[in-house]
């Protein structure tokens, strides 16, 4: 084995190495906040917006406050946001100079994203900008625009939306360290029974938008959909028998996590099946239930609530441990970040969308092993 050696430098001179990197640093950052801050005040004073300072760099402009004058109890503790419960928002962000980077509006006839409302310093959602934002609110019905330098935004983030992809057929470029403007507005509270309703409605709109309603399509008891696209002439198969399957894994909106095709070392896509024992747990619960009621050489997409696929996926402690705020950032960014394996975790309560094919079950499928 190879030891390499490094010669040791005095640890006085490590120290003021260190120090001066950290103030360079320090010092880039604050210059860079304070433009942004200087942008977005000379924005709101030209546009007489009338607002409140956050923090450097952030500002709200209380759009919609809900008046509950005159509400009983009940009737406010209804539409009363609490912490760490899961609402709905309608959002759009842009740049202060008006170029699209996101949106989930109500008009363009999309569901209210789910986000948990939970304070910012403790939320990974992206951007902060809008974590701030929800924690400012009160109401089901509240909306404001936080107006936010690139800090509380992209950050350094560039990324461009092509003319086949926006709505008005142009090309759109998203420059690091912009400023943002990002509106939201509190659509909904959600119960678990709620959320759950809420879930089956994005998947029946899913499966009328990518036209799978022409298929065979099954719904189990547990709330997964198994969409059979080719009938297979094989048997089914039993628990605790060995299968092998091919799958490809997105969300909802299309975006890749995750598939058995992997890149070899030569850039070649190969084809990895995926060989693992029915029923032990070994899989996520709604894989264990679908593939149980396919056959051998089905190919089938599997739709899985997220209740039957990784839920909140919370941490022993009760944190969120797989929160990358995915439909927060742009739509073409995040599905370019997440295509190219650049984001790897799923989002809490996310309805997966498998395409698999059943290759075999017992010695069959353990051909399949490396």
């Amino acid at each position: 084995m190879k030891i390499l050696k490094f010669t040791a430098l005095p640890f006085v001179a490590i120290a003021l190495a260190f120090s001066a990197c950290q103030e360079s640093t320090t010092s880039q950052f604050e210059e860079h906040l304070t433009n942004n801050d200087t942008e977005i005040l000379q924005y709101l004073e030209d546009n007489n917006i009338k607002n409140d300072r956050l923090a450097k760099g952030l500002y709200i402009e209380k759009v919609v406050e809900v008046d509950t004058v005159g509400m009983s109890s009940d009737e406010k503790e209804k539409i009363t946001l609490e912490n760490n419960e899961k609402i709905g928002i309608f959002y759009k962000i842009t740049s202060l100079s008006g170029t699209l980077a996101g949106e989930n509006l109500d008009e363009n006839g999309n569901l209210p994203t789910t986000v948990e409302r939970i304070s910012s310093s403790s939320s990974n959602i992206v951007p902060t900008a809008v974590a701030r934002a929800i924690e400012e609110m009160k109401f089901v019905g509240d909306e404001v625009n936080i107006y936010a330098a690139s800090y509380y935004g992209y950050n350094d983030s560039d990324w461009t939306l092509e003319a086949k992809d926006a709505d008005d057929g142009k090309a759109h470029r998203v420059a690091p360290g912009q400023t943002i403007l990002a509106n939201v507005k509190v659509e909904a509270r959600y119960s678990d029974d709620q959320l759950e309703e809420f879930e089956k409605t994005s998947i029946e709109k899913y499966i009328k938008d990518e036209k799978l309603d022409k298929y065979d399509v099954k719904e189990l008891p547990t709330g997964e959909r198994i969409v059979t696209i080719e009938k297979g002439t094989g048997e089914r198969p039993k628990t605790s028998e060995y299968v092998a399957m091919t799958y490809a894994g997105t969300l909802l909106d299309g975006a890749k996590f995750d598939a058995s095709a992997k890149e070899n070392d030569e850039g070649v896509v190969e084809e990895n099946p995926f060989v693992f024992i029915l029923g032990a747990g070994q899989v996520i619960k709604g894989w264990d239930e679908c593939i149980s009621q396919m056959t051998v050489g089905d190919s089938s997409v599997l739709i899985i609530p997220s209740s039957q696929a990784y839920g909140g996926a919370r941490d022993k402690d009760g944190n969120q441990n797989s929160r990358i705020g995915p439909y927060i950032l742009p739509e073409i960014m995040r599905k370019d970040l997440m295509n190219k394996g650049d984001i790897t975790k799923l989002p809490p309560d996310a309805v997966l969308v498998f395409h698999v094919k059943f290759l075999g079950n017992r010695d069959d499928a353990l051909k399949y092993r490396d």
